[in-house]
């Protein structure tokens, strides 16, 4: 098993199951979030050595709640993966604006995120 954390902050009940299904599958100790508020809650009592954020969320939206990441010292150095339907609207240079270290387009292949992961895991080590 990994030793590497993903909290998933998703609000689809379906896609945040599926998709903690395949991080544990992967080997990935995986924490669930399925507000933003429930995320701040998650991170106050642990770190994780990577956030999974979905854009819409209820309470406070995936933008906002990655801003707050960053902004506060004790999560600034979480890499965050942003996945979001809205490829049209959010673009890699604006998540890179929000301090984000990726970007995943919905609905995606799990081939596919754990691709993203491990990349963002190798740019964070400096390999």
């Amino acid at each position: 098993m990994r030793k590497e954390r993903i909290l998933v902050v998703e609000d689809d009940d379906e896609i945040r199951e599926m998709t903690k299904i395949g991080l544990e599958h992967a080997g990935y100790h995986v924490l669930t979030a399925g507000t933003g508020t429930k995320a701040l809650q998650v991170l106050s009592e642990d770190i994780p050595d990577m956030i999974i954020l979905d854009v819409l969320l209820p309470e406070v939206d995936g933008m906002a709640l990655c801003r707050a990441i960053k902004g506060n010292p004790r999560t600034k150095g979480i890499p965050v993966l942003i996945v979001t339907a809205l490829s049209d609207f959010l673009t890699p240079r604006d998540v890179q604006l929000l301090g984000a270290s990726d970007l995943l387009t919905k609905p995606f292949e799990m081939k596919d995120l754990l691709s993203k992961i491990d990349k963002v895991f190798m740019k964070e080590s400096g390999i």
